[in-house]
This record gives C-alpha cells, structure tokens and sequence, in this order.
C-alpha cells in the first residue's frame, strides 16, 4: 500500500531534534528580519482583497465556429437565484456554439439572451447552474477620473507566455480557465468620453478610458473599482494610424451602458451596498515606516505562533483538492472529452498497484474526487470485510445480486466516464434494456464504444480487468486524436 507522510518524510533517517529546533528558529528570525525590513523599500501596492476575490464571478468564453473557435472573458451579474454572464459583443457574434469555461476542461453552454451590436454588449444565460461563482456588484453612478481600476480577463498573450496557447485544438479541449491563471492589471481611470466608435459605430456609447492593460481575451471582463464593483466592460486598446497599440490607452464600456441593458432586459442585478466612495490616499513614507514597524511585529506573532502548531499539532492527511464526483454531478457542468478520458487513464494507473485488492468498497462517487487535472480516492483502504454499497447508475448489475469482482469495478469507471463528460449519472443497471444500449452522451464514437463496452450489462461481456480497461483507455485516446484529424495522441500506446 501507499508510504504514509511520515514514513516518506523522515526515510532514511531522522534529523536530530538539536538540528531540526535550530533550523526553525533560524527561519523564524529571518521572517523578522524580512518584516522590519518592509520600510525600507516602497514597492507597488497590493491588489485590494475585494478585487481578488471577485475572481470567483469572472468566466472564460469560447465561442466556436466552423473552422475554429475565439476566446474572450465574461463575468456573473444578476442575484444568486437568477444570474447572467455579461461579455463584449464581438467575443460571440456569429458563433455556432459558446461555451463557458469556470474551470480548466469545465464548461456550460449557454444562451444569448440580450445583444447590443452598438453598445458591444452581449448577456448569456448558462444552460446549467455554475456551481460556486460569484455575482458582481455593478455600479450605476458616475464613475470619478483618478480612482483605481482593475481589468480582470484571460488574455491570449498571457496562455502563449505560459506555452499553453500550442495545445488548443479546434475543438477546445485544452482552454486554460482557472482563477490562479487570469490576469489582473491595475491602472487609474484617465478619462470619461462619448465616442461613436465602440461596437459597430451606430451610436454614442459612453466609455472608460484606462492605463489598465486590456488585451485580446481580455474582451468582455470587468474593469473594477478598488471594491471590486464593475465600472465597465474591458472591450479594446487604442491602436495608431499605423495599427500599433497607443501605450496606456484603452477602453472599457462604461457600467452605466451595461445597466441600460440590463434594465431593458428586466433583469435584476446587485448594486454597491454604499455610495461611491474614493480611493484611498497613498502613504507619506512616515506613515509607510509606521506601518512597516506595526506589519513587521505582527508578522513575529504569526511566526511565533506557527513554529509553536508545527511542534504541536499532528498532521492528517488531507483530502484530495476538488469535488466528489457526486457533488459534481448534481450541476457543475461537464468535462471536455479528451481531457476526461486522460483524467481516467491516470486514475486506472494509480488503481494498478492495488488491484489484488477488492476496490469496489472504494470506488463511490463519494470516494472519488474531481480535482484541476486528475481523479483521486479520498481514502485508499477500507475496513476488512467492508460491503460494497449500491450506488444507482454507478453500479454493477452483478452487484445487486451479490457478486463483486474486478469487472465491476471497469463498470463503475465506465460510468465515471460517462458522468463526466455529458455532467449526469448514467441510467441505473436495472432500468436499463437488455441489450444494454446507453443513450447517446457524448460526440466521440470511440468514447461511445469504450464506455459501452466497460458497462455492459453481462459481466463476461465487459472489459475484463483494470489492466484491459487501462489499455482500451489509451487506445482510446490514439483513436480521438485521429477522429480530430490531429492523428495519434501525443505518447499514446501504440
């Protein structure tokens, strides 16, 4: 079975205890160095909490076409009833499909409920409720020259720094959508203007004018005060004569366009709990040593009391990052085919190494857990002579009779699969025809045929073994990427 934390930590010998108090007192007084040291050197303030977490309201929107697809960011307006996404007309128009992405491979579809060529305003509405995300406060007042602004987005130039951009495919499969991976960039407001040359140039639209970058993929986020408060929509930069971007000149359409049509739609939508309130003023260096000294002391109290829970608190194992899978499934959205089938592979190869155990008593949606790029069991050993429970839609039909064996652990992972990619359980074994047909869930015929044969009814019909499913999993894949017309996938077995 696995190493346990403590085994791998201190293998293949233990520090002396003299050593080990040495280093941590050694660290502690460092931190207090680095804390006094704060006054020292003015660095660039921080991004306020308020506009961190308003991450959570902030989507990535991918609008598909024939020969491909484009990217742009949204954001939640609304209540937490009934909310929208808010996004730049030009992010969607003319698509065939737009998805929204809340998470990397994790999407809804969605709808057009309100568009405005001239103002460059589109609002969607999720086919399925995004689980956890946040409704954006918008602001209805005037909005001052010289406060703070912050433009939130996914901006294209951004996925190509980190090398991300090479592995989009045309059906979208890989697109970077997590909060620690959006950009936010900070500037001040430069200007309030009326300008007939925002969205097709049919009216007077009234604008933002920021140093905040905005980039391509930026279109569509918020631009937000300092209390994270929509201000308005980031739509473009300014380009010259020549083409070039003008440095420090771009625009958002401002929130008082964005209430218009949001009130046109009868759609209702959170204000600021309180009038507009200004920035506040930047610290005269006296102030910046006197809150340096104060940062500093408290930063020797949380050292202090660190060191003390590190030599007195026992560790537990954590759960795995994510969700169940059976929190999953009541609607938070689906997974991108190709990287759910990865998702799985991976998970069978963990499963190998204890396949001479029965994993049944393990293999719940409760047990399993959905995490950024992988699938885990949240505990990986059960009490001898645990059962295996029943779990509609994820259950064997030998199972009900009694009988549990390797098969029907190819069954539960089949409908795992099935679960994640079309965000439903799949029918229950009894309810199911004889012929043990699933209905159609997803756009690939090899995924079709793989998930229909590790969940047939009749055990000796199934994929046999976790080892024969790890390799119809990887065929599997091969055969994706030829579907795509991409050819064999990247390492795949051959």
């Amino acid at each position: 079975m696995k190493q346990t934390q403590s085994e791998t930590r201190h293998a293949p010998g233990r520090r002396p205890k003299r050593a080990r108090g040495a280093r941590r007192w050694a660290a502690l007084a460092l931190a207090l160095l680095l804390a006094l040291a704060m006054p020292l050197g003015a660095g660039a303030a921080a991004v306020p909490q308020q506009v961190l977490d308003a991450r959570n309201g902030v989507v990535r929107i991918v609008t598909l076409y024939p020969d491909g697809f484009g990217v742009g960011t949204g954001f939640a307006v609304g209540t937490e009833d009934r909310y929208y996404i808010v996004t730049n007309y030009h992010v969607i128009e003319d698509g065939d499909d737009i998805r929204i992405y809340y998470q990397t491979g994790r999407y809804v579809e969605a709808d057009i409920v309100a568009q405005s060529p001239g103002r460059d305003i589109a609002i969607l509405r999720p086919v399925r409720k995004i689980r956890g995300i946040s409704i954006l406060p918008v602001v209805t007042e005037d909005v001052e020259v010289g406060i703070a602004v912050y433009a939130l987005g996914y901006p294209a130039a951004s996925d190509q720094l980190a090398g991300d951009w090479y592995n989009y495919d045309y059906d979208a499969s890989n697109i970077i959508a997590d909060k620690d991976t959006m950009t936010v960039t900070d500037g001040i407001v430069s200007a309030i203007r009326d300008n007939q040359w925002m969205g097709d140039e049919s009216r007077v639209v009234r604008t933002v004018q920021t140093n905040a970058a905005i980039s391509g993929g930026n279109s569509g986020g918020p631009l937000l005060d300092e209390r994270g408060c929509v201000v308005g929509i980031n739509t473009l930069s300014i380009r010259d004569d020549s083409g070039s971007r003008v440095e420090g000149m771009h625009a958002a359409v401002h929130a008082k366009e964005l209430v218009a049509e949001l009130r046109a739609a009868n759609i209702r939508f959170e204000e600021p709990d309180e009038g507009y309130a200004a920035p506040a003023p930047v610290p005269t260096t006296d102030n910046r040593l006197a809150i340096g000294i104060a940062a500093g002391a408290a930063v020797l109290v949380v050292c202090v009391a660190v060191v003390l829970l590190v030599r007195t608190r026992k560790k537990k194992p954590p759960l795995p990052r994510g969700e169940s899978l059976r929190v999953f499934e009541e609607g938070s959205g689906r997974l991108e085919e190709a990287p759910a089938v990865d998702m799985a592979l991976a998970f069978v190869e963990t499963l190998l190494p204890l396949a001479q155990y029965d994993l049944n008593p393990l293999l719940t949606p409760d047990n399993v857990y959905i995490g950024q790029h992988a699938l885990a069991l949240a505990q990986e050993g059960a009490p001898k002579g645990t059962k295996t429970e029943i779990w509609p839609g994820y259950t064997a039909p030998e199972v009900y009779a009694g009988t549990a064996g390797p098969a029907a652990s190819v069954y539960f992972i089949g409908a795992v699969l099935y679960t994640l990619v079309s965000g439903r359980r799949p029918p229950d074994a009894p309810a199911r025809p004889e012929a043990g047909e699933l209905p159609v869930f997803c756009t690939s015929a090899a995924l079709r045929g793989l998930v229909q044969h590790a969940m047939q009814p009749k055990a000796h019909s199934r994929i046999a073994t976790l080892h024969q499913l790890r390799d119809a999993l990887a065929a599997t894949r091969s055969q994706m990427h030829t579907e795509s017309g991409q050819g064999p996938a990247p390492g795949a077995w051959q």
